[in-house]
């Protein structure tokens, strides 16, 4: 592999020890990535170790330049769409203090040709959302002209930047964690709870070890056993890593009320007000193409819609497919092209007792519904916080991790073509009011996922804003360390 000289120099003051503050302008995060890789030559565990100690010390340096600023320092919220958004409690407590000045910078997705105008009504509804909610925001990316902005065009830079979303290839380079300048500090809080493997069972290296969670100041785990699976997979190992829990959960252990009630009012127009709330939610993963292979969407989609009519006046449902859903059907020919999605999405709408929902939070949708059917990955933890019987539907090639092992014994599962099965869970454990997994899921969620007890009843927003505030500013964070 090719260094840049820029980034030689870089070690070669390292190892001299003649690297100061004001040398940090000099350089990029790429110039620390590169050293990463050239760390990698290094014995097993001897290059992981020696980088993330130059991360530390790097990252010292800069928040002691950045806190002789004597001003709010800029957070800045990196998220490229609705799907990823943790909330809105995080920016307030930020916005409330004395220390930090949130701001969301907006960051479109880039794909090519069909699928790019599916990106742009994401990156509008994006937009929209933070309008809505007032929240202070900064586009990376100009609508009207179709341009990324570049770093230098922004017209805030972040001190600190928290990115909700790791998959950099997803975003315009210019805003690619390398390269912004080695006078910020990087912070990650993960996109979703670490539930699915590929066939291969190699996808630990997404969930641990990209480029982000190696150059990263702070980790904010979602769960109590991401530290020990990072030692084992991140090539720096897990010293930034804190568990604070997942701010996408938040909403469970305080308020979801601004969110609309599909339930309710699919109850009201149905005239059925007693009838079971069921959410059907596939996935977009259906080939080896697709790194993950978890959908079943081929076997059953246009089966679940007949299921919905046939229990008309017994059940109300939500279908709440994977933004990515449409995209890959159509490419996988299991509808023509988008006119025939559009009927398809249009069918459950027809539907006097069902609705879609393509985008937006979903914790009062968890929170109302009795029952979901399911193939995703991540609502295989996620569902676990209102504790209602998930059907999860199964093919040979879906993977799954240790997280997501301790938590299936806990869900009805059923091959996904199997459809006597899925009507039989809908007659046998939905309708007849029958769980007998209930106290099973209750117990593992206790001992494993709820992290708002486990963590002296903080949400975990809470705990990111005091990890950030502690971890810079009190005695003990990370300048005396």
């Amino acid at each position: 592999m090719n260094f840049s000289a820029t980034s030689l120099q870089l070690l070669s003051q390292l190892a001299a020890d003649t690297f100061t503050e004001e040398d940090l302008k000099t350089y990029k995060y790429k110039n620390l990535l590169d050293l990463r890789y050239l760390l990698e030559e290094l014995p097993a565990g001897k290059g992981g170790e020696l980088f993330a100690s130059i991360r530390h010390r790097l990252t010292r340096m800069i928040a002691h330049t950045l806190l002789k600023k004597q001003r709010r320092l800029v957070v800045g919220i990196f998220t490229g769409g609705t799907s990823d958004w943790i909330g809105d409690e995080l920016y307030h407590l930020l916005e409330n203090s004395d220390v930090f000045r949130p701001y969301i910078f907006t960051l479109r997705v880039r794909t090519k040709s069909k699928e790019d105008e599916d990106n742009q009504r994401g990156y509008d509804v994006l937009i929209r959302k933070l309008q809505e909610h007032q929240l202070r925001f900064i586009e990376t990316f100009d609508s009207k002209h179709q341009r990324d902005l570049t770093w230098d065009e922004l017209p805030v830079h972040p001190d600190i930047c928290l990115w909700l979303n790791p998959w950099m290839g997803l975003f315009s380079s210019d805003m690619y964690v390398w390269n912004h300048p080695l006078t910020t500090l990087q912070t990650y809080i993960p996109y979703c709870f670490p539930t699915t493997q590929n066939p291969e069972r190699t996808f630990h290296r997404f969930d641990y070890n990209q480029d982000l969670h190696n150059l990263c100041w702070l980790i904010f785990t979602v769960w109590e056993g991401d530290p020990a699976l990072a030692k084992i997979h991140c090539f720096s190992g897990a010293a930034n890593m804190r568990y604070t829990g997942y701010p996408k959960m938040d909403a469970y252990f305080t308020s979801c009320a601004d969110e609309p009630s599909l339930f309710g009012r699919l109850l009201k127009e149905n005239g059925t007000p007693h009838a079971k709330k069921i959410i059907y939610s596939p996935h977009h993963s259906m080939r080896p193409e697709d790194i993950l292979i978890f959908s079943t969407f081929a076997d059953n989609g246009r089966w679940m819609l007949e299921l919905a009519k046939k229990y008309q006046k017994e059940t109300v449902w939500v279908f709440k497919p994977h933004p990515q859903l449409a995209i890959k059907a159509i490419r996988y020919g299991i509808f023509r092209d988008e006119k025939e999605w559009d009927a398809y999405v249009a069918a459950w709408n027809a539907l006097p007792n069902a609705t879609v929902q393509l985008s937006g939070n979903y914790y009062r949708l968890f929170k109302e519904s009795d029952a979901i059917i399911n193939d995703s990955g991540s609502f295989i933890a996620e569902y676990l916080f209102v504790n209602k019987p998930m059907l999860e539907l199964r093919r040979p090639e879906q993977g799954f991790t240790e997280l997501s092992e301790m938590i299936l014994p806990h869900l009805y599962q059923v091959n996904g073509k199997d459809t006597a099965a899925i009507e039989r869970f809908l007659k046998d454990i939905v309708l007849a009011g029958n769980d007998p997994k209930r106290a099973g899921r209750e117990a593992f969620f206790a001992e494993h996922l709820d992290y708002y007890h486990a963590l002296g009843g903080h949400t975990a927003a809470e705990n990111i804003f005091g990890t950030l505030y502690t971890e810079l500013c009190a005695d003990g964070g990370l300048l005396d360390t």
